[in-house]
């Protein structure tokens, strides 16, 4: 009982921090990692523009969803593939990835 009130109790911060978050469009900050780390869970779709940054912020808005949200445990995106879908629009196939801190405190500084 208590575990479950606990589980309910996180989902509703997350979703309260997913709100404020969206509605400031800053996402959470995820680590750009290469093959370093688990994957977690399935691999998502990004659908962006071909501008500037905007694949980067769609994706890590995306995993701002999934980490608040749907609870999934990442701190890294791994990019499997990028397609052009036309002249300002791309699709871009992310991972989800688990990559222990200790492991991430050498990339910060590598980066």
């Amino acid at each position: 009982m208590l575990k479950r009130l606990g589980v309910i109790l996180e989902r509703t911060l997350g979703f309260i921090q997913f709100c404020y978050l969206y509605l400031r469009n800053r996402p959470l900050t995820f680590y750009w990692v290469g093959d370093e780390g688990q994957p977690v869970g399935k691999p998502i779709e990004v659908f962006h523009l071909r501008l500037y940054d905007m694949m980067e912020h769609e994706a890590q808005g995306q995993m701002t969803a999934e980490v608040l949200l749907r609870g999934r445990k990442a701190n890294a995106i791994q990019v499997l593939r990028f397609d052009p879908l036309n002249e300002m629009n791309g699709r871009t196939i992310i991972q989800p990835r688990w990559v222990e801190p200790e492991h991430l405190a050498a990339y910060r500084q590598s980066a």
